[in-house]
């Protein structure tokens, strides 16, 4: 009876139960293109990956030492009408010794915002799906890597004079 309880409060409230972690994390995607939606074959798409991270947490960055963290990861799914056609740009993560791996990890705090290029394969994408893959830690513990499959529309931005 007790666990039935226990059950519908966590339902009811919407409170993690059974082991259920906290997200410490929220992801939001954006993505924009001169030539607007739907988007042609070839055309360059700017996809803005922007990260708010509670406090006391933080999350690793794309590159980390063997033996370490998961480093963040950055794709687009199978089948999908974009293609990554260049480097992430990132901006420069804080790094420290960390006592849980043994190692210096480079991470982020607060927030981060990442810019993915991407190619459009074939016409008529006009939204792009991003997958991200990454580890939240705070002092205490770390969460097991976790994947975002996030989508957004294109939107169409005006020409730089």
């Amino acid at each position: 009876m007790k666990t039935a309880l226990t059950l519908a409060g966590c339902i009811t409230l919407g409170l993690p139960c059974f082991g259920q972690e906290s997200v410490p994390v929220q992801w939001v995607l954006t993505a924009s293109a001169e030539s607007g939606s739907p988007v042609a074959p070839g055309s360059e798409v700017s996809a803005q990956l922007d990260a708010r991270i509670e406090p006391g947490w933080h999350i690793y960055s794309l590159h980390e030492e063997p033996g370490g963290p998961t480093a963040m990861k950055i794709g687009v799914p199978a089948g999908s009408p974009f293609a990554i056609s260049g480097d992430v740009d990132a901006p420069r993560p804080e790094s420290a010794a960390d006592p849980g791996f043994g190692i210096v990890t480079r991470f982020y705090t607060s927030k981060v915002r990442l810019s993915v290029p991407l190619r459009s394969t074939r016409k008529g994408a006009g939204t792009v799906t991003v997958d991200v893959e990454y580890q939240a830690c705070n002092r205490e513990t770390c969460l097991r890597p976790a994947v975002e499959h996030l989508t957004a529309p294109v939107t169409k931005t005006e020409r730089q004079r």
